[in-house]
């Protein structure tokens, strides 16, 4: 998908003021990423999968400490994050 996912939304804090704020983001997939990554001449030091996210960001969510809600389908947890470091030859 070439074209980003614009968004109106107030921030997550708790003092929010109300003010509104436009989110833009660009879906990319796994694949996209780290090839993108691979083909810069990044050598991937770490990947990790998170199976939580540190926002109620979907519908379904759980949360299961401060700042974690997670997602569970067919009792297994759904990553929702991830990280990776990389870094230049």
């Amino acid at each position: 998908k070439d074209e980003p996912d614009i968004e109106e939304e107030t921030t997550y804090t708790e003092n929010c003021d109300g003010q509104v704020s436009q989110v833009i983001t660009w879906p990319h997939s796994l694949s996209n990423v780290m090839s993108a990554l691979i083909n810069a001449g990044l050598i991937i030091e770490l990947f990790e999968e998170h199976a939580y996210s540190p926002y109620d960001c979907f519908d379904g969510l759980e949360q299961v400490a401060e700042k974690r809600y997670q997602m569970q389908h067919k009792e297994q947890q759904v990553t929702l994050i991830y990280s990776i470091k990389a870094r230049k030859p």
